[in-house]
């Protein structure tokens, strides 16, 4: 395992899972990932925030924080929002 911690930061506009598909050599040089989700799919072809979360735990993260995102400012509905996860292989230090 590297020494280096590296934040892999997508905003994509629904192409994310794509991306991540394409980075598969490198997804263990990856410690953290900061993903827009949304709450239902805003783009054609893109996942909704559960298929992402899921997704994104058999590739070994699991989601340790959210930020809010884009809203409807009238009716305070939340679409999406910014997901934080980390790798399991990185458990060990928060025990």
């Amino acid at each position: 395992m590297s020494n280096e911690s590296i934040l892999l930061k997508l905003d994509a506009q629904g192409f994310e899972k794509r991306i991540l598909e394409g980075a598969q050599q490198s997804i263990d040089k990856i410690n953290c990932i900061q993903i827009e989700l949304s709450f239902q799919p805003l783009y054609g072809g893109s996942s909704n925030y559960l298929e992402m979360i899921n997704y994104l735990d058999t590739l070994g993260f699991e989601i340790c924080g959210i930020e809010p995102g884009f809203q409807d400012n009238k009716t305070g509905k939340l679409y999406q929002f910014d997901g934080f996860f980390i790798s399991k292989r990185l458990n060990h230090l928060f025990k």
